[in-house]
């Protein structure tokens, strides 16, 4: 199941996700949004969104998006 909780410190919490960077949370939320549409679809397998996230979610932005995001700035929040 994907989930958006970004990492998982050693304690077991999760670790906040920024929105102020060029990979920020909001960035991650839209990949996952896609992986989610694309599972849906069956164009990808659960497992295959699952490992994405997990391996290297930047790169699998940049495969399954494609675009290279810019950083937020507080007006934009």
């Amino acid at each position: 199941m994907l989930v958006a909780v970004g990492i998982v410190e050693p304690t077991g919490k999760p670790f906040p996700q920024t929105q102020r960077v060029q990979w920020s949370a909001a960035v991650k939320d839209r990949l996952e949004n896609q992986l989610h549409k694309l599972v849906c679809s069956h164009a990808i397998t659960v497992q295959r969104a699952d490992t994405a996230i997990a391996n290297n979610w930047i790169a699998a932005y940049k495969k399954y998006i494609g675009t290279k995001p810019q950083a937020t700035t507080p007006e934009q929040d």
